[in-house]
């Protein structure tokens, strides 16, 4: 009897074991499910982000990237076309805007379509070369435009501030100089970029274009140099030059308009004189011709 009741709490004992094991066994299942449902949906939600985001960018991004890109072209390369091509046209002006729509050119050309294609793929396809070469002349052609205004801003403040002085020197011999300068310039100031321009990897074997720099301080230095040569310094030389060219052109407008009015004043008082000699030779006329009948 002993043996039997010792056999039946051994039986109830390996129950209840493996009551206890398939409890545990479901609550595992049950967590794996739900933490794979929980992958599953966020899974889900990325793609279906990713899938809204590439529709947004190929819907309200490519269109706009597409007409600018297009009007770029067309337009700079028919004004290259007409300024080379008629040589009647080749004006101390017209060469500094030749060499404006090259540059815009250019910077439609490196810059509208590469930043298209990182902006929709999130990444950089077109290796370690065009890594270098993409960011040092979209920064190239972005100088050469901004020196090249301020050319053109002083060329016409010396042909309507000082007009005598500035034939002497005022040639298409002397833009194509400082055309050159400009350009020279350009690419000088700017060479750093090619050597800090590298590749970084992403996940999933992707690459992107950024700038390495070894030190932040030169970093920072590089760029607040470039905010001063491109934006603070033209944009005070281009007011200058700017403000004594609409200086000149209201006193010159004024004094003109003064001039004017005073002919006009001298020409009125000069018909009213004349009218009044002519009143006063016809009452004369009369009074002799009624004296000569009576």
């Amino acid at each position: 009897m002993c043996m039997l009741v010792f056999r039946q709490k051994n039986i109830v004992f390996k129950m209840e074991e493996i009551s206890v094991i398939l409890n545990s066994s479901l609550l595992q299942m049950r967590e794996t499910s739900t933490t794979s449902a929980t992958f599953v949906a966020v899974r889900n939600t990325s793609v279906a982000g990713k899938v809204a985001s590439t529709a947004y960018e190929w819907r309200f991004i490519l269109p706009p990237y597409f007409l600018i890109f297009l009007l770029s072209i067309t337009g700079n390369c028919l004004v290259i076309a007409t300024l080379a091509s008629n040589r009647r046209m080749r004006t101390v002006t017209n060469v500094y805007l030749l060499n404006l729509a090259i540059s815009d050119f250019l910077l439609g050309v490196f810059c509208l379509p590469f930043t298209l294609v990182g902006q929709i793929y999130r990444r950089f396809f077109f290796g370690a070369l065009m890594c270098k070469l993409i960011p040092f002349l979209q920064a190239v052609s972005v100088s050469v435009d901004v020196w090249t205004l301020v050319a053109i801003s002083l060329e016409r403040y010396f042909a309507i501030c000082r007009p005598l002085k500035s034939r002497k020197w005022q040639t298409q011999c002397h833009a194509y100089k400082m055309i050159a300068m400009v350009w020279m310039l350009s690419i000088l100031l700017n060479s750093p970029i090619l050597l800090v321009s590298e590749l970084q990897p992403m996940r999933g074997n992707a690459y992107k274009c950024r700038e390495v720099w070894s030190n932040a301080e030169l970093e920072r230095a590089f760029n607040l140099g470039l905010d001063v040569g491109l934006l603070l310094v033209p944009f005070f030389i281009m007011s200058f030059a700017y403000s004594l060219i609409v200086t000149k052109l209201w006193r010159g407008m004024r004094h003109e308009i003064q001039h004017n009015f005073k002919w006009q004043r001298h020409w009125y008082k000069d018909f009213d004189i004349k009218v009044n000699n002519n009143k006063k030779s016809v009452k004369d006329f009369e009074i002799k011709v009624n004296s000569i009948k009576w």
